[in-house]
């Protein structure tokens, strides 16, 4: 076995594939490991998750308070 096929056995990457770009396994793991590291995407998702909760919030209170909030602008407008 000669050196660059001796370097592809431990990198767990076949001729063919250097041929051809592809990436080894082990450089593989490496770029699955990087993304699931990064936090970039768990930021949007915690607004998003915020946001519907601060709707949720919104809509209960709404919900609750509606009917009260509608006698109160009848009072109002009645007296005026």
């Amino acid at each position: 076995m000669n050196a660059t096929a001796s370097r592809l056995y431990r990198n767990n990457a076949s001729p063919l594939d250097a041929a051809e770009g592809r990436c080894s396994r082990m450089e593989l793991r490496k770029l699955l490991d990087r993304i699931m590291r990064s936090e970039h995407g768990q930021t949007m998702t915690e607004y998003g998750v915020l946001l519907a909760l601060i709707a949720v919030g919104v809509i209960g209170v709404l919900i609750v308070l509606g009917p009260k909030i509608v006698i109160a602008f009848e009072k109002v407008s009645n007296a005026l």
